[in-house]
Formats: structure tokens, sequence, C-alpha cells
């Protein structure tokens, strides 16, 4: 009987543990088929690998926010890239860039 309580310990500890947490989906930025699923702030989903979800895009610290691009795809970032990017995408949408030729 105690085996049996054991056995189905153990199961279950597995099942909570890794199912569901990694898909075959191709990553969003290299095609690596090992990926966690993200929700897009469209509501859509995306599929990133483990280096893309925990390294900055730009300069490899460790990941703190993402958000998506204007392209729709899902970017990966440290806090300071993150503010960065902001700025660019405000100062973009201010049309700060439109009379550069």
């Amino acid at each position: 009987m105690e085996k049996k309580i054991i056995i189905l310990l153990m199961l279950c500890i597995l099942m909570i543990s890794g199912c569901g947490k990694y898909y075959e989906e191709p990553c969003e930025w290299c095609d690596a088929t090992k990926t966690k699923c993200f929700e897009k702030e469209d509501g859509g989903k995306c599929y990133i690998c483990d280096v893309h979800s925990k390294q900055c895009l730009y300069c490899d610290k460790k990941v703190q926010k993402h958000y998506s691009s204007p392209t729709g795809m899902e970017v990966f970032v440290c806090n300071e890239c993150y503010e960065e990017d902001m700025e660019l995408m405000e100062a973009v949408k201010n049309g700060e860039f439109e009379d550069l030729e």
C-alpha cells in the first residue's frame, strides 16, 4: 500500500512540475523547438526559446520585461534597454524622425 502511495505522489509531482511547460513550436527568433508560450499584448500567443526569453535581445543581460514590437514580435529585454526602446517608440510616434532623409 505504501509503494502505491509513493508512486502516486511521484507521478503527481512529475505532472505538476513538467507537463505543459515546453512546446515543440519553433521560436519566433531562432526556430529552436523547445519553447515556452507567452501571451502577446494583442491576446495572441508566441513561442520563445529559453535563450531569447532569458537574455536581453540587445545586451545579453537578464530579461526583466517583454513587449510587442511594432512588427508584432515579442521583444525580451533588461530594464535599461526597455526604457531606451520605449523612448525610441515614443519619439517615432511623435514624428521626431519624419524629417530625416
